[in-house]
């Protein structure tokens, strides 16, 4: 049972993830999202399963593009243990070393992603969380956190080979 829910959980990220092939929403209190939003119910679900959330100002942006830290985020809460406190407040990569980074609130959670081998940064040593999330970034992430995958050899070409 626990792992249907953990696979029904990423099966639902990776249709957050892509809003250009479905577009996500919350009705739960976003504001700039509707009842009548036709995931409405999904996303609630999300939402009280403590996976998702919105913006502080009360939006949700369905039509954003997610990035690195985003999707890192929801990987880190969907996979780890129930219970688990993401304590982490720093990480080794130079451009979100700790929280005082741009996207320094994700630090915990990109610390945890990375300890569990699901995600990993740039041939470059940088993490680049502001960054869209891609495609192939993202079916790699949600291939490694379901232990099906490994870090990825980056001498390959393409990567994701």
């Amino acid at each position: 049972m626990k792992i249907t829910k953990r696979i029904t959980t990423m099966l639902l990220i990776f249709v957050f993830a892509f809003p250009s092939l479905c577009t996500v929403s919350m009705a739960a209190d976003f504001s700039d999202v509707s009842e009548d939003y036709v995931y409405s119910e999904a996303i609630t679900s999300l939402v009280d399963e403590g996976i998702i959330n919105g913006y502080e100002d009360g939006t949700f942006k369905p039509d954003n593009t997610i990035t690195r830290a985003e999707f890192s985020k929801l990987l880190a809460v969907s996979s780890a243990p129930t219970g688990y406190v993401f304590s982490a407040k720093t990480t080794d990569f130079p451009d979100i070393a700790d929280m005082n980074a741009e996207h320094g609130w994700a630090v915990p959670y990109i610390a945890y992603a990375v300890s569990t081998k699901a995600i990993n940064g740039y041939t470059d040593g940088t993490f680049q969380a502001g960054n869209p999330v891609t495609y192939g970034e993202a079916v790699k992430m949600i291939v490694c956190t379901l232990g099906y995958g490994r870090v990825v050899d980056t001498s390959l070409t393409p990567w994701y080979k």
